[in-house]
């Protein structure tokens, strides 16, 4: 089964805040070193499930874009 369209994000570790803050530093006392986020960002902006302020709260808390997933369907 194809993965669904998005982006694998990687944290460089700064301060985050707020409920991701939490999470991170909980993650952290669990002793990961590289959190990984998956988003499902291939909805275009201003649509229902756009993902354009979500992937700017994950770039200010330190993640970037190491890969983009993309997913086909064979058509008969």
């Amino acid at each position: 089964m194809p993965s669904p369209p998005g982006a694998r994000l990687r944290r460089t570790w700064p301060a985050a805040t707020g409920q991701l803050g939490s999470a991170l530093d909980a993650l952290t006392g669990l002793g990961a070193k590289e959190p990984i986020l998956y988003v499902d960002d291939d909805a275009p902006p201003g649509e229902e499930r756009d993902r354009t302020a979500a992937n700017r709260l994950y770039e200010s808390a330190g993640f970037t874009e190491i890969d983009r997933l993309y997913s086909y369907a064979l058509s008969s």
